[in-house]
């Protein structure tokens, strides 16, 4: 019998958040002082378990340009197209993140001779453009919650709140710190297994959908 493709689903990053302050014994109000910190932290143990951006979904926003820059959102992994006035931009490889710009950007943003670089926390443009230009970015996320923080993949919430546990006794000189690297390790590793098994084609993922609670 074939196995069946599992559907991705995500939580909120509250979720791994408070397993990993109720195993440390944590009190609640830590997350009042170090929610940024804390949420940061899941989206980067996400981003470690799933680097290959397989679980990533397409979405356009429109922003005004400041200071000839629009500040990448929280949670972009990568950015897909760049347009103005419903025309695609060129992309000018020269930027301090290549990492950050698709191969299909790559291919398909060329041949305008208004260009755009992807620099750590902005895109820029070259010639600059005056304030207020509206640019339409499509970009590679994952799901957000209410709040607007990146969702995480059900499938990794042990192993987020593994990573979040070391990272908060890093913070906090607690002697459990290399217990809980060495632990996050483990089911770092498992967590990757449980998504690859579930390696999914663009056609996989428009035909079942992603799934968010």
């Amino acid at each position: 019998m074939q196995e069946s493709i599992p559907i991705i689903k995500f939580v909120s990053p509250e979720y791994p958040i408070r397993v990993a302050l109720g195993k440390l014994g944590y009190g609640a109000p830590l997350i009042q002082t170090m929610e940024l910190d804390m949420v940061q932290w899941t989206d980067e143990a996400q981003n470690l378990i799933s680097p290959n951006r397989k679980i990533l979904k397409p979405y356009t926003r429109t922003d005004n340009v400041y200071d000839n820059q629009i500040p990448h959102c929280p949670g972009d992994t990568a950015i897909d197209c760049v347009k103005m006035g419903g025309t695609v931009l060129t992309y000018q490889a020269n930027g301090s993140c290549r990492n950050m710009v698709t191969n299909n950007c790559i291919k398909t943003c060329c041949g305008n001779g208004q260009k755009f670089i992807v620099n750590e926390c902005y895109t820029q443009f070259t010639p600059a453009l005056p304030d207020g230009t509206e640019i339409e970015i499509t970009a590679l996320a994952r799901p957000k919650a209410e709040n607007g923080y990146p969702m995480v993949a059900e499938i990794c919430v042990t192993a987020i709140a593994e990573y979040v546990k070391w990272m908060l006794c890093f913070r906090m000189r607690d002697n459990r710190t290399g217990a809980c690297e060495r632990r996050w390790l483990d089911l770092c590793r498992i967590a990757r297994s449980n998504l690859k098994r579930g390696e999914w084609s663009q056609q996989n993922i428009e035909k079942f959908g992603y799934y968010w609670w």
